[in-house]
């Protein structure tokens, strides 16, 4: 939420593209702070569009999640899940990532609309397993999905 600060550096820096991995990653957090999330996450990348915006830069990867399709439990949910696939947030942290995904879209098209460049990507990740079984990095990993193995 420095957008004069983000401004001055991808000018200084005459940056091209931006990656976006800013933010909080705890879905259950978020249902017990969810104004905590709405404010880093939207009102974070609301600032970073507006930087980019004053510094010209035109390119943007965005680190989403799939926590913005809901969860596999709902029975109306896709199995397997694709790019396609409804969006159905269950937490605010999935929330939050879809209203940014809709925030960068309409950007983009407004963009569009006025004949001026700007492209993006957005990543939906999917961690079902869990990371380091010693918590050295990551989410404590899920004991009922350890017969899967480990994503490194």
């Amino acid at each position: 939420n420095e957008t004069p600060l983000l401004t001055d550096v991808m000018l200084q820096h005459n940056v091209s593209v931006v990656i976006h991995f800013a933010g909080f990653a705890y879905a259950s957090e978020s249902i017990i702070h969810p104004l905590k999330y709405y404010e880093n996450t939207v009102s974070g990348t609301q600032s970073l569009l507006h930087a980019m915006d004053a510094a010209g830069v035109t390119r943007l990867v965005y680190s989403s999640s799939s926590a913005t399709y809901g969860t596999i439990e709902d029975e109306a949910c896709d199995v397997p899940l694709h790019e396609e696939s409804p969006q159905r947030p269950v937490s605010p942290y999935g929330h939050v990532k879809l209203t940014c995904e809709q925030m960068i879209a309409s950007y983009a098209n407004s963009k569009h609309k006025a004949n001026k460049p700007f492209s993006y990507a957005l990543l939906r990740y999917f961690n079902v397993i869990g990371a380091d079984p010693q918590t050295r990095i990551g989410a404590l990993p899920k004991p009922h999905l350890s017969h899967f193995g480990r994503i490194s």
